[in-house]
């Protein structure tokens, strides 16, 4: 048994009261991965091999 469901934001109103929380026993993922372009070198702060 998972005890997340038993959480508050499992499920019922959300605090805003815009919307209602319920728990998937099961997530399917749904949607796209992004396609990013690669970082800057200058991020990764090593230096870029060939």
């Amino acid at each position: 048994m998972s005890l997340s469901k038993e959480g508050r934001w499992a499920s019922g109103p959300s605090i805003d009261g815009q919307g209602e929380f319920s728990y998937i026993e099961e997530p399917k993922a749904t949607g796209q991965a992004p396609i990013l372009k690669p970082a800057p070198g200058y991020i990764h702060g090593t230096p870029k091999t060939n």
